[in-house]
Order: structure tokens, then C-alpha cells, then sequence
């Protein structure tokens, strides 16, 4: 099983993950970071967690607008 946060395997976490750090705090530096790198905004801080998050929300947004649709991945 993957982790759907840093992709990890096998219970595995990325150090930065929120589901290793296991705080409100990290889940809302996690989605803070991932809704503005899904938005297109600049990074705004330099935390692990945001940066983490940051990236997958990049990753959404390309795909968004590349029109992926994971039904016919």
C-alpha cells in the first residue's frame, strides 16, 4: 500500500510526511502548501511538510491542466 501523502510503500513515510509526524500542525502545513502549489501561487515557506505537500499540489495542477483522468491511466 502507498502512502497517498509522500508515496512511500510498505507503511513506509517520507520524514516530512504528516501521517509520520502525526499532528494537526503537519496535515495543515501539508494542505497549506499543497493548495498553494495546486493554485499556481509561489512557495511561501521553507518547512519539509510544506514543500512536500507543495509539490503534490504541483503535480495536481499539471495534470488538471493536461486533462489527465486516472480512468484511463
Amino acid at each position: 500500500m502507498e502512502c497517498p501523502k509522500c508515496k512511500h510503500k510498505n507503511g513506509l513515510h517520507n520524514p516530512a510526511c504528516p501521517k509520520a509526524l502525526g499532528t494537526p500542525e503537519a496535515e495543515a502545513m501539508y494542505q497549506r502548501g499543497r493548495e498553494d502549489g495546486r493554485a499556481g501561487r509561489s512557495k511561501t515557506e521553507e518547512n519539509p511538510t510544506y514543500r512536500l505537500g507543495y509539490g503534490n499540489g504541483v503535480c495536481a495542477l499539471e495534470e488538471k491542466q493536461n486533462g489527465y483522468d486516472p480512468r484511463f491511466a
